[in-house]
């Protein structure tokens, strides 16, 4: 397994820690986002896309949306 599919597989496990379920964070995932200008999968792709979208989950796990 490499790298970018462990980052995605972590990413995906996070969400769901998040948002609760898996129906929720697969939504999450696809559905553009005005923070992270873009899709979370889609930016998932990349390295620093990974980062961008984990640190978004961690705001979001901590309430803070500003």
């Amino acid at each position: 397994m490499n790298a970018q599919c462990r980052g995605t597989r972590m990413i995906e496990r996070m969400t769901v820690e998040v948002f609760g379920n898996r129906e929720k964070a697969a939504r999450w995932l696809a559905t553009w986002n005005a923070v992270l200008e873009g899709a979370p999968s889609a930016l998932a792709a990349t390295r620093d896309g990974r980062r961008q979208v984990y640190e978004e989950l961690i705001r979001i796990y901590h309430g803070d949306f500003a």
